[in-house]
């Protein structure tokens, strides 16, 4: 039971603060980016990344970031 009981806690947990982790580190990303700090920008996107793989807007980002710094 107590196992049963820690997953599911561990699962609600991840649900929740997972995505605001996420928000965080994106937009700590996109204030760096408008403050023309592109590389420390691209460091919180790639921490963005690493936790959510795949999501478009986050793409974007790094590909903004890339750019402005032509890599």
């Amino acid at each position: 039971m107590n196992k049963k009981y820690f997953r599911f806690n561990s699962l609600i947990f991840a649900l929740i603060f997972l995505p605001v982790f996420l928000i965080a580190q994106s937009e700590k990303g996109d204030r760096l980016y408008q403050q023309e700090k592109y590389e420390e920008a691209l460091i919180q996107y790639k921490k963005a990344w690493e936790k959510n793989p795949g999501n478009a807007n986050l793409a974007e980002q790094l590909a903004n970031c890339y750019f402005e710094l032509d890599e």
